[in-house]
């Protein structure tokens, strides 16, 4: 389980590295990748593995949405 947690932040920072030189006005999108993968992150090292999966859904939505 916890190789899981630490494999889903790793991804999800990735996602937030790559989505770093995208323009200001998708600067909305990244914000909130970011955030929800901190938020990922603490939630998974608190053991709510649900919280967990909320959040880097969520992140990787923004992620992806801050690439178009």
């Amino acid at each position: 389980m916890l190789q899981k947690l630490a494999g889903m932040a790793l991804l999800l920072g990735a996602l937030t590295f790559m989505v770093s030189s995208v323009s200001w006005a998708a600067k909305t999108h990244q914000e909130e990748a970011v955030e929800h993968t901190k938020e990922a992150i603490e939630h998974g090292k608190a053991g709510h593995a649900d919280v967990l999966v909320k959040h880097a859904e969520t992140a990787l939505k923004h992620a992806e949405a801050a690439q178009k």
